[in-house]
């Protein structure tokens, strides 16, 4: 996304960059604009990086993200539950509207706008969507993971399972919760 950026938008007065969202390599009070697109539900401390982003910011500086909220991928967490393993528990879980307005006020900003829309992806196999949620980092990083849930079995019974409940015509479809966010640093 970062190249795909600099390639469309050649202002000398923006860059574009990929950091580490807890530990910013910036100044206090040094950016007019911070945007994230799709990285927060990954961050292990959204406190943090969101005071991080605060701090970098100039007095009035705006802070502009997109995340995913708790109803992404249920789909896929509903045929993993039934085809693998019922309890789960170990799935990645995604932070509420609700929460994220509260850590963002917690953080030092006014809270612009606060929004989620859900928006439904078609894919046209299991097998494609799994690589597009790959790519686009949306895997679960949880260490407690139990052994042996990716025999070849399993997962040809999950995918089976997955597409017998969530196609559409030929094609399977996952819903994402798409969180929006505009603040400005209070």
């Amino acid at each position: 996304m970062i190249e795909r950026a600099k390639q469309k938008n050649r202002s000398k007065n923006i860059t574009f960059e990929v950091c580490d969202a807890e530990i910013m390599p910036y100044k206090d009070k040094t950016i007019d604009l911070a945007v994230s697109n799709t990285t927060y539900q990954w961050v292990e401390n959204l406190y943090r990086a969101f005071a991080e982003a605060n701090r970098v910011l100039k007095p009035s500086g705006h802070f502009v993200f997109i995340t995913f909220g708790p109803d992404s991928l249920n789909e896929l967490k509903r045929a993993y539950r039934l085809t693998v393993d019922e309890k789960a528990e170990y799935l990645h879980e995604y932070m509420t509207v609700s929460e994220i307005g509260t850590i963002l006020e917690n953080a030092g900003f006014k809270v612009v706008s606060l929004s989620s829309r859900s928006v439904r992806s078609v894919y046209d196999n299991f097998r494609e969507m799994q690589k597009t949620i790959k790519n686009i980092g949306a895997l679960n990083a949880s260490t407690k993971l139990p052994k042996g849930l990716r025999s070849k079995k399993r997962i040809r019974d999950f995918e089976k399972n997955y597409e017998a409940h969530y196609s559409l015509g030929d094609n399977i479809y996952a819903t994402y919760e798409v969180i929006e966010a505009v603040c400005v640093k209070a």
